[in-house]
């Protein structure tokens, strides 16, 4: 999955930093995700949430009213992601290589004359 201009992506998560001791800490992060749109459920049932980059003010700010936040937990608009075929050793976790990420074939994108 990659957004289809190739640009980065804001992805929602939650993050956290506790104390193990009085003087070491472990931090975590979990990222937040919501149904695949349209276009990438047939791939997959759920993607990480997209933040618009106007809300990223908002979606960092702890100040920020839960219903705004809830707001930002929608699907990827249809013609913000796209996706590409990659081998199928990616199914393989013996098989530890960044080939798994190369593409095998064009981007699935969102056409206009797929409007609903």
């Amino acid at each position: 999955m990659t957004q289809v201009s190739r640009a980065p992506l804001l992805l929602g998560a939650l993050w956290c930093r506790y104390h193990t001791t009085l003087t070491a800490f472990t931090d975590s992060a979990a990222l937040i995700t919501v149904p695949a749109n349209l276009l990438l459920s047939p791939l997959t049932d759920r993607l990480p949430v997209v933040i618009p980059s106007h809300a990223l003010a908002a979606w960092l700010d702890p100040n920020t009213d839960s219903e705004t936040l809830n707001s930002l937990l929608a699907p990827a608009p249809l013609e913000l992601l796209g996706a590409f075929p990659v081998s199928n050793h990616v199914n393989n976790p013996a098989y530890q290589s960044s080939a798994c990420a190369h593409p095998t074939g064009s981007m699935l994108r969102w056409a206009v004359s797929q409007e609903l």
